[in-house]
């Protein structure tokens, strides 16, 4: 595996996992080549936790062993195979990378349990995708995800280079809704690009309905469109919920 050079090649790691109990997600070998950003200590820190962890055992969240120990996110499928029983019977993400060979033990040489599982997917952190600047104090590297910086920063997060929020950002400033991009807690965000974008329709309410409070949702977990997620405008008289479907576009690339 690809990933165990980058292990062997830096000065740290190897020490650590000589003595530590790891939970490891190794990524693919042609996963790691689709991924085209740096590879490098901080990368595989990102699918490193602390404590080993069978598939069955995993919380729903995992703090990792990159600084400042962001979290990832553990997703239960079910398989669809009314033959399979217990927990063998779901089918395991990490953010949005797929678990497709679980549960492989070892122990380091002072007898620490180690778990390995191998995803399809390099598990992505949030870049910075400008260097340091002492005048804002944003450094370059990975960073933690943050909904109201973006709005106020997206230039932090590469999407000035595709697409432009300003629209919007403008919206939910003008209605001093800023700090509903703050609440704390596990969260979704949608934020619409301008192209999408009609502001004589963005009041309070349609603000909070791009927002779902108390879930982290991945595009690639997503089952059907069935599935239906309480906004933050949901109330006893105005329901407001949020679905997403995953659907193949006639290039055979899925969009959702």
């Amino acid at each position: 595996l690809q990933v165990a050079r980058i292990i062997q090649e830096d000065k740290l790691l190897p020490t650590l996992m000589e003595t530590q109990g790891y939970t490891a997600f190794i990524p693919t070998n042609d996963a790691l080549r689709a991924y085209q950003a740096p590879k490098d200590r901080r990368l595989v820190q990102y699918h490193l936790v602390n404590l080993p962890y069978m598939v069955q055992e995993m919380p729903d969240e995992l703090n990792t062993e990159l600084s400042g120990n962001p979290r990832v996110y553990v997703s239960r499928l079910p398989s669809g195979n009314p033959a399979i029983k217990g927990w063998e019977n779901f089918n395991y993400y990490i953010n949005n990378a797929k678990i497709i060979d679980a549960n492989h033990i070892a122990f380091n040489e002072e007898g620490t349990k180690q778990v390995l599982h191998i995803v399809d997917q390099v598990i992505v952190p949030t870049v910075a995708k400008i260097g340091a600047n002492t005048t804002t104090g944003i450094a370059a590297g990975f960073i933690t995800p943050d909904a109201q910086k973006l709005l106020l920063k997206p230039q932090l997060y590469g999407l000035v280079d595709n697409y432009s929020i300003s629209e919007f950002e403008n919206r939910v400033s003008n209605l001093d809704l800023l700090d509903v991009f703050n609440i704390s807690g596990k969260n979704t965000f949608f934020i619409p690009v301008n192209q999408a974008l009609n502001v004589d329709l963005i009041d309070k309410q349609v603000i909070h309905g791009h927002v779902v409070p108390g879930h982290v949702l991945f595009t690639r977990t997503v089952q059907n469109s069935n599935d239906q997620y309480e906004s933050l405008a949901f109330t006893d008289n105005l329901k407001v919920f949020i679905s997403m479907e995953n659907v193949s576009n006639p290039d055979h690339k899925d969009t959702t």
